[in-house]
């Protein structure tokens, strides 16, 4: 069973607020009804055009089911939340054709899509506690951060819309896992190496630094991609050619046959103007 076979909530277009009608959400993702009009969108280049056309879109609510669309209105939270990256809030990002793979690599990613544009991408995410949805999109945020992604910081909203959008090749990974990280500013953080690691002084110690600094556990289960990842980054920033760090990586934290990411060249590609600055 799919994590996104939920039912939610569906309103005619942006301003609705009343009368939703319930859709399944892999239904509704992988419908093509109006694809052509979404086509049309993003090869239009009339700005007040392209904004009437996308609020006139059917849009959903993907972390539940409402009566009208307001906080009060939620009947049940679906245990997803959809996040948005644009290149408003992105500037940085010069390869957004790595965004995606990049997305696609994360174990709690169960969806990702062009958004209506075509200019950037949305995700799905399933979490462990609806009732601190706002504590989840913030341990998201901060996470998505450390990478150096920015999520739209409206996508906490629970109640927020997320237009229809075609994507020919879209990201599914219908067994994601739940994410279960909240954002609690008085929890102490728990610093624990339990691969021996011993810092040298060099550029490989700094990434090493760095990637320990967001996760303290090291190479362990359930963060082993994001910690090779958060190692590519600092390398790639540190000017380390990239077969030097797929060599550092590769040797000491393998991966087994189990494993298909790209966390090594995929911050390279996503970074790659950024090779060498903190040298």
């Amino acid at each position: 069973m799919s994590v996104l076979d939920k039912n939610i909530s569906c309103f005619q277009n942006y301003w609705t607020k009343t009368g939703p009608a319930d859709v399944n959400l892999v239904k509704w993702l992988t419908s093509a009804k109006y694809a052509e009009k979404v086509k049309y969108i993003r090869g239009c280049d009339d700005a007040a055009e392209i904004k009437a056309l996308k609020a006139s879109l059917p849009a959903i609510t993907v972390s539940g089911k409402f009566s009208v669309r307001n906080m009060k209105g939620l009947i049940q939270h679906s245990g997803l939340m959809c996040i948005d990256i644009d290149p408003g809030h992105n500037p940085n990002i010069v390869n957004w054709g790595e965004v995606k793979e990049v997305l696609s690599q994360l174990d709690n990613v169960a969806y990702c899509g062009l958004s209506v544009s075509g200019n950037g991408y949305f995700a799905i995410v399933p979490i462990a506690y609806p009732a601190k949805h706002t504590e989840h999109f913030k341990a998201l945020e901060a996470d998505f951060l450390r990478m150096g992604l920015v999520i739209d910081p409206n996508c906490k909203d629970v109640c927020r819309l997320r237009g229809y959008s075609y994507d020919p090749a879209p990201y599914f990974n219908h067994a994601a896992r739940t994410y279960y990280r909240t954002f609690d500013p008085d929890k102490p953080r728990q610093r624990r190496h339990s691969d021996g690691w011993k810092p040298t002084g060099s550029k490989f110690d700094r990434a090493e630094r760095f990637a320990r600094k967001h996760y303290p556990g090291g190479y362990i289960d359930g963060q082993r991609h994001n910690f090779r990842a958060f190692l590519s980054i600092a390398l790639n920033k540190l000017g380390v050619p990239l077969d030097e760090a797929a060599a550092y990586i590769e040797t000491n934290y393998p991966t087994d046959n189990r494993y298909n990411g790209n966390s090594v060249t995929g911050p390279y590609g996503l970074y790659g103007t950024q090779h060498g600055e903190w040298e």
